[in-house]
């Protein structure tokens, strides 16, 4: 699997969260995913991380949208690299 990050869109006013991020994932046959909404979370002083995207339902609660934690792993240095850079960008 390889991936890119699509994108980089800051948010403010919005607390611990920092940042979406969208991610493509490319997997061998040819396969293509994107991930949409992937947060990028940062507490106060604490390391920043990456959480896959929740979906909410009617009554408020949030579930995840897709699950797996070796894939937070695998995009998570790709994303916050990303994140970083678009922080420095002038």
């Amino acid at each position: 699997m390889t991936a890119t990050v699509l994108s980089i869109r800051p948010m403010t006013g919005r607390g611990n969260l920092h940042a979406l991020a969208d991610v493509e994932l490319r997997f061998e046959g040819g396969l293509n995913l994107t991930l949409h909404k992937v947060r990028i979370i940062q507490q106060p002083a604490q390391k920043a991380y990456v959480a896959l995207p929740q979906v909410e339902t009617a009554d408020g609660k949030f579930f995840a949208a897709v699950s797996g934690s070796d894939l937070r792993e695998a995009i998570q240095p790709l994303v916050l690299d990303a994140w970083q850079k678009h922080q420095s960008a002038p």
